[in-house]
Order: C-alpha cells, then sequence, then structure tokens
C-alpha cells in the first residue's frame, strides 16, 4: 500500500503537467504512448515468442519422422539403437514445453492470476474450442481486461514468463469510455493462445487366429 501511495505522488507532477497541455497535446501523448507499448511488446515479446513456437514445432515434426525412421532401423539393427534412444530423448524434450491435457486447467488458472496479480479487473475470461494440429492442439483463450498501461505491460510480461508456451495474438487497446473519470485506464482485449501435445494413439494388435488340426490317433 505504502509503494502504491509513493508511486502515486511520484506521479502527481506529471499528470498536473498533463492536464495543463491541450486537447490535441494529450491524444498525440496517448497515441505515441499506445504506439510504443504496442511496438515494444510485438519486438520484445509477440515476435520471439512467435519464432520459438514455429522453431518447436518445426523440430517437433521433424523429431517425429526421425523418430519414426529410427524406430524401423532400430528393430534389427542394434547399432542404431544408441541413435534411437537420443531421437527420442530430444523429442520428449521438445514435447515437455507443450502441456498434455490434464495441464491445462492448471495453465489457464496461472494466465488468469498473472492478469489478476499485475492490477487488472478481468471483464472476460473465455477459453475457445481447440484447435487440432498433427502433434498438438491451439487453445485459444479470449481476454478482456482493464486497467492502467504500465499494468497490462506488467500482465503480458508475465504470461511470456510461464514455463509453458503462451502466445499473446489480437492485441487491442482503447482508452476507457468512462474518460478522464476513469483515471487514466484502458480497455485491453487478446487472444491467448496456448498449446497441448496430443499423445499418438497405440494400434491395438489384431489377434491372427491359426487353425487348428486335430493330429490322428496312433493305431
Amino acid at each position: 500500500m505504502k509503494n502504491n501511495k509513493l508511486s502515486k505522488d511520484a506521479l502527481q507532477p506529471l499528470v498536473d503537467n498533463i492536464e495543463k497541455l491541450s486537447k490535441i497535446q494529450r491524444i498525440l501523448i496517448f497515441v505515441v504512448t499506445i504506439a510504443l507499448m504496442a511496438g515494444s511488446f510485438w519486438y520484445f515479446s509477440w515476435r520471439p515468442k512467435n519464432d520459438e513456437i514455429n522453431k518447436l514445432e518445426k523440430k517437433l515434426a521433424d523429431l517425429q519422422k526421425k523418430l519414426s525412421k529410427v524406430k524401423k532401423q532400430a528393430q534389427n539393427k542394434a547399432k542404431f539403437k544408441a541413435e534411437y534412444e537420443k531421437a527420442q530423448k530430444d523429442f520428449i524434450l521438445v514435447q515437455q514445453r507443450l502441456p498434455k491435457t490434464n495441464e491445462i486447467p492448471e495453465l489457464l488458472a496461472n494466465i488468469s492470476k498473472s492478469g489478476q496479480e499485475s492490477g487488472l479487473d478481468f471483464v472476460l475470461f473465455k477459453p475457445g474450442k481447440e484447435v487440432r494440429k498433427e502433434f498438438y492442439a491451439e487453445i485459444p483463450v479470449s481476454i478482456r481486461v482493464v486497467g492502467m498501461y504500465h499494468q497490462i505491460g506488467l500482465f503480458f510480461d508475465r504470461v511470456s514468463r510461464l514455463e509453458r508456451v503462451v502466445n499473446i495474438r489480437n492485441i487491442s487497446l482503447k482508452a476507457s469510455s468512462k474518460g478522464r473519470r476513469g483515471g487514466g485506464k484502458l480497455n485491453a482485449s487478446c487472444t491467448a493462445v496456448t498449446y497441448k501435445f496430443i499423445e499418438a494413439k497405440k494400434k491395438k494388435k489384431k489377434a491372427t487366429g491359426r487353425p487348428k488340426f486335430n493330429r490322428p490317433a496312433k493305431k
């Protein structure tokens, strides 16, 4: 509480100076601030995270193909055993970055917790229908929050630091409809996309029944 009070006291001269500016000057400052925030988030958070997702997807697909190939070779050739084990370990390391089905509720709870700890008021937090890919599924979450610009930035930063991969898309920032009475708050909406690894289902072996013949009785 003391830290919040000190922050408000420190920002009061800046607020007073902004109040003295014309309406056009305040709008320009607001637009430039939003542009800097969006540009900084895209450059420092969204773009690296998106590049990481693409690399993980490509690496996961390559490892799956390599693993399938090595499995066939390792069936009858002992010399491929070490290569198979290494490919399997690499595959496991990559899939660990993507949560499994039973971990999704906890991950969604962590995203919501990050927003609350950042001081945001949630207007909407709605997980959507998952989109299945080859080895994983995307789970979009529609989010709308209200808060100060630094609180929104802090929320995005905390989400980017989660252990599991979460990508923020379709960011939209608008001034609060309350105007000046809103205390400079913003309405922010975005889509948080998380991912889950889909384990391949093991095929059941069909029983091959062989015809039985009765041996002729010895005379």
